[in-house]
């Protein structure tokens, strides 16, 4: 009798164990898909030479650089040219690390990232008018053919994430960009056109998104069609 209970109490003592080891390991599993954030301008500056990049988390292929027509997902493409520091240094007196449609320099859409000294207006040749602040990451689409630059995240958790940024043009000739923020082919802000300098700032917005979707932000060219130089901020936590 005294063997038979052993027997069950062996018995109930593994049982508790194992549930032990499984609520650690769902604990584990909620704390990891939680607490992440994912930052455009660092992600942008971590691997400024390919494209699309890794995020901190060694998840591949997170962020994209792309260019197309404005909410319309089916026709975006990633951006195929990059300039490296020392062509937009001779080219634009700039330090930066840009990617554009390509073949030749500053073939718009194109985004970079100014890794240089703050760059003041009147001393750039290829927008005398513009300011390219410090450790900022830039987007400009093609006011000629109607092409919007865009940055894709595509999400490596499932669950519920907080989108936020701002967006700010920084040509004093501004005549206006538009942007939106799209989850797929759903417009989630957006399209809100921008023709001063002023900053303006957007979320936080919850976002449910699954392991594989994406999320694309994208600046076209507004109603005036040139000087649409904007620096842009998008930060995405769980």
């Amino acid at each position: 009798m005294g063997r038979i209970i052993s027997l069950r109490h062996a018995q109930l003592l593994v049982v508790a164990l194992l549930g032990a080891v499984l609520s650690v390991a769902l604990l584990t599993a909620s704390a990891s898909a939680t607490g992440k954030t994912w930052n455009l301008t660092k992600n942008f500056a971590a691997h400024p030479r390919i494209n699309p990049v890794p995020d901190r988390y060694r998840n591949p292929q997170v962020w994209s650089w792309m260019y197309g027509e404005g909410d319309t997902p089916s026709s975006y493409r990633l951006l195929e040219h990059f300039l490296p520091p020392r062509e937009t240094m001779k080219e634009c007196d700039i330090h930066s690390f840009e990617w554009n449609k390509g073949p030749s320099f500053f073939t718009l859409p194109a985004v970079w990232y100014n890794a240089g000294p703050t760059l003041e207006r009147g001393h750039n040749p290829c927008a005398e008018s513009a300011e390219d602040p410090t450790k900022t990451f830039f987007m400009h689409p093609d006011n000629a053919s109607s092409l919007a630059a865009v940055v894709r995240w595509k999400s490596p958790i499932t669950g519920t994430v907080t989108v936020s940024g701002s967006v700010q043009p920084t040509d004093s000739n501004v005549e206006g960009i538009v942007w939106q923020l799209d989850q797929g082919s759903t417009i989630l802000l957006g399209p809100t056109e921008e023709a001063n300098n002023s900053l303006t700032s957007f979320g936080p917005t919850a976002v449910s998104v699954k392991a594989g979707e994406s999320l694309y932000f994208d600046i076209g060219p507004g109603r005036g069609g040139s000087y649409d130089t904007t620096a842009v901020t998008l930060n995405i936590t769980s």
